[in-house]
């Protein structure tokens, strides 16, 4: 099958409903299906893992399932849900280095790039870079970045602009966590890199900058 999230959603329901007529086969099938897509690589087959867990295991289909593991399954579906590819980003306003609020729903680009960051994160520092060459590189075809410092030390943050010349980004922050971007963005590690269009549609998410280009271009080359 094409290794799209609609499809594999599509395809698993019509093969688990066959394999319900026996309990073991089912139970079987549940769990190579859930445990393959639970552990993709592919972007946006999350939201593949969400609909397993919701229609199956949370929906009482898995009586097998022990009641702590559901727990952890149910808590990961509340924190990807909100920033799967195709939904609406989560709206967030934080303080620009400017010290003026910054809201992602009422910015005007073409494309909106949220890059979560830390100075002393070693990847983040190899990967700045790389992000900026390519903010150069797209800024006049209406592409926008908004670094997003994740820490609380507005010495550190505004060192590393500056170190970075990343002064023509929107740099914010939110060092009281009052919009609660790690909960809306799922930000475990960082750096995490979103996508989101004129529609402030999330169509790239936890991306490498490379698949963000690759990403962009064929925004661009379909326009």
């Amino acid at each position: 099958i094409i290794p799209a999230p609609d499809t594999v959603i599509k395809e698993s329901a019509f093969v688990l409903e066959k394999a319900r007529a026996n309990n073991e086969v089912f139970k079987y099938t549940l769990q190579l299906i859930f445990n393959k897509y639970n552990n993709s690589n592919i972007m946006g087959m999350d939201k593949a893992f969400v609909f397993l867990a919701e229609n199956y295991y949370l929906n009482g289909l898995a009586p097998w399932a022990d009641s702590a593991w559901l727990v952890k399954v149910e808590n990961r579906v509340k924190e990807i849900k909100p920033n799967l590819v195709g939904n609406t980003a989560p709206e967030i306003k934080v303080v620009s280095d400017k010290n003026m609020y910054v809201s992602l729903h009422q910015l005007k680009a073409e494309y909106v790039v949220l890059f979560f960051y830390e100075p002393d994160c070693g990847h983040c520092r190899k990967t700045t870079p790389k992000m900026l060459e390519l903010s150069q590189k797209y800024w006049e075809k209406g592409v926008e970045v908004i670094g997003f410092y994740t820490q609380g030390d507005q010495p550190e943050w505004e060192k590393f602009i500056k170190e970075q010349k990343l002064e023509h980004w929107i740099n914010v922050w939110d060092p009281y966590n009052q919009s609660h971007f790690r909960d809306k963005y799922d930000i475990r590690a960082t750096p995490s890199i979103y996508l989101v269009n004129k529609d402030k549609k999330i169509i790239g998410k936890r991306i490498d900058v490379e698949t963000l280009e690759k990403i962009l271009e064929d925004e661009y080359k379909n326009k």
